[in-house]
Formats: C-alpha cells, sequence, structure tokens
C-alpha cells in the first residue's frame, strides 16, 4: 500500500503526461485524484492550485459550483465521484498506467532515435560525388486549368443562332395550347 504522498505525485504525474498527451478526460481524472490526496495530507493551497488548474482547463466540471475542493467535498455527488475515481484508479492501478506511459514514450523514442552506432553497408565502389542538379519546376500549376481566350463577339454571330431560339419557342408555346385545348374542348366533341 502507498502513502498518501507517494500517491499524490503520482497522480499529479499522470495528470502532467495526459495533458502533454491531449487527453483531456484523462487529465482532468488525475487531476481531482491528485487535489483529493493533497486535500487529505491537509495541504489546501495545493489542492486548490489543482482545483484552479481543473477549472481551468475544463470550465464545465462537475467541481464548477463550488468556491474550493474543500466545500466540494461535502457534497454527496463529488464525495461518490471521487471514491468511484479512487476505485477505478487506486494508486498501484496508478502507478502501472504511468509504467506503461513510460515505456510507450521510451519506445517511441526508440524508434526515431538516430543512431551514430548502426552498421553502414559497404560498397565495393568508392563513393562517386553527384553533381546537384535542380528539379525541374513547372511554370503553371498543375491543380489550375489554363484560360482559353474568349473570342470577341460580334452583332451577327449572336443572331446567327437566334432564329433558331425563338422556333423553338414558338413551337413549344403552339404544342402547349393544342395540349389545353384537346385537354378542355377535344374530348367532348
Amino acid at each position: 500500500m502507498m502513502d498518501r504522498e507517494t500517491s499524490l505525485r503520482l497522480y499529479q504525474e499522470l495528470a502532467d503526461r495526459f495533458d502533454k498527451l491531449r487527453d483531456a478526460g484523462k487529465r482532468d481524472l488525475f487531476l481531482v485524484l491528485a487535489a483529493e490526496s493533497a486535500l487529505s495530507l491537509g495541504l489546501a493551497e495545493i489542492a486548490e492550485r489543482m482545483l484552479q488548474k481543473l477549472l481551468a482547463a475544463s470550465p464545465h466540471s462537475l467541481l464548477k459550483p463550488y468556491s474550493s475542493l474543500s466545500e466540494a467535498m461535502r457534497s454527496p455527488d463529488v464525495q461518490f465521484y471521487v471514491e468511484d475515481l479512487k476505485r477505478q484508479f487506486p494508486p498501484e492501478k496508478a502507478e502501472r498506467l504511468l509504467q506503461e506511459l513510460e515505456d510507450k514514450e521510451a519506445a517511441a523514442a526508440d524508434v526515431y532515435a538516430i543512431r551514430d552506432d548502426a552498421p553502414r553497408p559497404v560498397s565495393s565502389r568508392p563513393a562517386v560525388a553527384l553533381p546537384k542538379v535542380a528539379p525541374a519546376r513547372s511554370p503553371v500549376s498543375p491543380y489550375s486549368y489554363p484560360k482559353l481566350p474568349e473570342p470577341a463577339a460580334t452583332e451577327n454571330e449572336d443572331s446567327a443562332g437566334s432564329w433558331f431560339a425563338w422556333l423553338l419557342f414558338f413551337v413549344m408555346v403552339a404544342a402547349a395550347i393544342a395540349l389545353a385545348w384537346y385537354a378542355f374542348v377535344g374530348p367532348n366533341l
């Protein structure tokens, strides 16, 4: 069983780690646990600092209506919430979670580390310095469409096809009138 000071440091460390990982939900959980641990140790100033950090990051927190953490801990809802968090994340489980996070960070650091002691491939040919050539750049973006010049319109060209549009319009009007006449007069004859 861990002592309270160790669990306080553990919860603070987890809150900081989840803050760096941008996991706001778990950061808030561990801030609440750290604040409660500090309050139970009689470190009200640290507990209030944790509460202010929580409220600054999550203004809609369950603890928002309370002026202090000690006042919040008198509420049955908050007591139930904190006890539930303690059951979900006892110090032993929190310690394992912190160890897992450290292992993941170490594995990620190994993946992206540049190793100077790595064996280099040996070539039978001597290294040849290649001339540096600037890549060819196209003056036009491959994502833009070329703008085609619009031909200058004259009056003769505009009116040349307009007779067909007028003819089509009058044919449609005549068809509409014929259909209306058939619908209202035609069948009754």
